[in-house]
Formats: C-alpha cells, sequence, structure tokens
C-alpha cells in the first residue's frame, strides 16, 4: 500500500483579516518572516497564522485528532500516525496559501511560502513561555487589547509552531503545482484546486496530501524555486521603482514597514456611519502605546486635519453604538465608551499642516524618500522633534 504523506496548507487571505486579532499585518507571511529574522529573540520560531482545522484529512481525522489529544506535548513534526493498520506522515514541510496579500497589491491566488513546522499541537499545550515568546507581536498587542479580558478558548485551539519561511520565487497555482489532493466530507479524494483556481476547501486551512515518492520528486524539483531571503529594502525599493508615486504607493510601503516592525496594523476599513470613507491606518506600536488613527497624504495638505477629525469622532460613536460588533472592536474599553484615540498626518514635508495639526492636537509625521547602495527606500519622522520614527532597513 502506498504511503500517503499529508501536508499543511494555512491561507492568509486580506479580504478575511480585518478581524484578526492581530489585525491585516497577521494575515500576511512577510510579518512572520520578519519576526523570525529578529535577531532580538532568543529563539527564532512563531506560531504561524490563526488556529487551524483538521481539514483534508478524510477517514484520517479521528486518528490524528486522537493522537493530538493524547500527547502530553504538541507533536512535534514530521510524525507518524497509525490508522487502523494503515500509518500516514504529518510532514514538518508546509505552504502558504494567499488569495491575496495584505501588505501588497499585485498578488493573485496562489501558494506564495514554504514552512517549517516543527510542532503541532493545542496552544494550551505548549509551555507558557513560548506561548509567550512565540506569538506575534502584532497578535499580542490585538489580544490584550480585547477588552482586557483573555480568550478562555484561546488554549483549546490547534495551533503548529515554525521555525523557518521561504518565499517561493515562483508561486503555484492550479496550473504549475503538482497533483495536490485533500479528502472531503464523503472521505473520497479530489483535487486541491478548483477550477476556478482556488482551493477546493475554502476556509482556514486544509491538509494535501500526495504518496510519500510523489513529495520526494517534488522536493527535489523545488529546490531552485525558492528565494534564499526576502529582504524589506529590495522589496520597497522594488515598489518604488515599478509603481507610480501617489498616495496607493505610499500606503503600501507603511503597510509592508508597520508589519515588518511588529506593529499592530489595520487599514481601509469602511466607517459606518454617515460620515462614510474609509480610514488610511489603525495602528498600535507596542503594548504601552496609544491607538494611533492615520491619515496619509501625499503632499503638505492641511485639509487632512478636517478629515481625520470627522472619522475619529465617526469612530468613537460607531464603538460606543456597537461596541464588539464594530469594525473597531479593539477599542471598545467595556463601558459603553472608546478609548483614547491620537491622531495622526503623514504627509509630505511642509509647514501648512503642521500648523492645522498643533491646534487640533494631532501629531504630523513626514515621510522623504532616500537612497541607500542604490536602493530607494523611505524614511518616517516626527515633523515637529524630529524624531525618527520608521525608516527602510
Amino acid at each position: 500500500m502506498k504511503k500517503q504523506e499529508f501536508r499543511l496548507v494555512i491561507y492568509m487571505n486580506a479580504p478575511d483579516s480585518r478581524g484578526f486579532y492581530g489585525g491585516r499585518g497577521a494575515a500576511s507571511p512577510l510579518a512572520y518572516y520578519c519576526h523570525l529574522l529578529n535577531k532580538r529573540r532568543k529563539k527564532r520560531k512563531v506560531f504561524l497564522g490563526g488556529s487551524i482545522v483538521l481539514n483534508g484529512l478524510g477517514k484520517y481525522h479521528s486518528f490524528v485528532r486522537n493522537a493530538l489529544k493524547a500527547a502530553a506535548k504538541p507533536l512535534s513534526l514530521p510524525y507518524r500516525v497509525p490508522c487502523d493498520g494503515e500509518q500516514i506522515l504529518i510532514s514538518d514541510k508546509a505552504f502558504v496559501y494567499q488569495n491575496d496579500a495584505p501588505l501588497l497589491s499585485t498578488s493573485e491566488s496562489g501558494i506564495y511560502w514554504t514552512a517549517k513546522i516543527d510542532a503541532l499541537g493545542l496552544r494550551r499545550s505548549f509551555s507558557d513561555e513560548g506561548q509567550e515568546e512565540f506569538t506575534l507581536d502584532a497578535v499580542k498587542i490585538g489580544r490584550e487589547e480585547y477588552n482586557g479580558q483573555r480568550d478562555e478558548t484561546w488554549g483549546e485551539k490547534w495551533s503548529v509552531l515554525a521555525s523557518r519561511l521561504v518565499k517561493l520565487t515562483e508561486p503555484l497555482d492550479k496550473d504549475n503545482s503538482p497533483r495536490l489532493m485533500v479528502y472531503g466530507g464523503s472521505n473520497r479524494a479530489r483535487m486541491f484546486w478548483g477550477n476556478n483556481g482556488k482551493p477546493t476547501i475554502p476556509r482556514r486551512n486544509a491538509f494535501v496530501h500526495m504518496t510519500s515518492r510523489e513529495w520526494r520528486k517534488y522536493d527535489e524539483e523545488s529546490k531552485l524555486a525558492t528565494a534564499k531571503e526576502v529582504n524589506v529594502r529590495e522589496l520597497i525599493d522594488s515598489q518604488i521603482k515599478n509603481t507610480h508615486i501617489n498616495e496607493s504607493l505610499v500606503h503600501e510601503m507603511l503597510r509592508i514597514m508597520f508589519a515588518s516592525e511588529g506593529w499592530w496594523v489595520n487599514y481601509e476599513l469602511p466607517i459606518s456611519d454617515k460620515m462614510g470613507g474609509r480610514i488610511d491606518f489603525l495602528v498600535k506600536r507596542d503594548r504601552d502605546d496609544d491607538w494611533r488613527l492615520i491619515e496619509v497624504k501625499l503632499r503638505d495638505n492641511p485639509d487632512a486635519v478636517m478629515q481625520l477629525r470627522g472619522y475619529i469622532q465617526a469612530i468613537r460613536r460607531d464603538v460606543r453604538k456597537h461596541r464588539e460588533e464594530s469594525l473597531f472592536w479593539l477599542l471598545w474599553n467595556g463601558r459603553n465608551g472608546c478609548k483614547k484615540i491620537k491622531g495622526v498626518i503623514v504627509c509630505g514635508p511642509g509647514d501648512h499642516t503642521v500648523r492645522e495639526a498643533r491646534k487640533a492636537g494631532y501629531d504630523v509625521w513626514t515621510y522623504k524618500y532616500k537612497v541607500k547602495d542604490s536602493q530607494l527606500g523611505i524614511e518616517v519622522f516626527d515633523a515637529k522633534s524630529k524624531r525618527l520614527i520608521l525608516e527602510t532597513k
């Protein structure tokens, strides 16, 4: 009998990410990749994505579930699971699928990254130290901001611990991937890719399978299809050189920088208020920092002050009215009120915006382009104190 090997495909989809604890940046593999590269961390590991479910395993589902529940500690992968006379392998190799990238506007549906998964288990089965150290910074911020309460179901969900992420030079899609299979509800095997080019299991994740021999062949053929590293400076340089210099480009660069620094970030959330419109950014730098609503303008533009004031007022009304049902639910303080929101305008150099913002009590962050090692980048600094806030490293 051919031995089947299952590999996890984690979905990180921008349209579904507005309600994430960690904001939309936490739906991007780039944020986890930068987390793993952070030299300040003792152990470079991270819980990859949100909780997972045991989709795609078919008749093997109960055997895998029972093995996970019976284990006192997370299962170290790869792991062989006996299944009523058969044996399947849960691989330590995984994929990341995206139907849209939260930090970049250029991607289409496909598998863009591979990952090495060290362990799989209930979140509570990992040590307390590990749960803290291996959680993405933005997710920590979001969970702590959730009305000051601990999510009691947090530890009861399956999580995967990753130690490496690698970006594919060419994404895998319906037309250029191996013959990935999944089991459906009837325990019958079907193709992972549907006719529409998207996964036939549409939500959260799937365990795909081929035989071990097929996987070995794929691994050998794909060795040259992975990028050695992802450099944020190179990424931003490419964005500047290949995109018109307009507000959307500045937005995209800020998304990358916020997420790569571990900030909590959401963007383009609609204002469900008579005012209408969409915010540019809602961010939180760390646990002790204030929530900041950011309005981005390409140039010095004092009109941003009135627009920002209207957005902040509308968000406060929305949070007080809808509480946890609001798109800005993390701002609800649990007492029919809204947490403090600081206003920030990001714009090109100039004095007019600074003067108007000062009257309203808002900060102004100014950006400028820079060149380092023949690559273009960006610096963001406080217009008043000249303190550097972000830079392309």
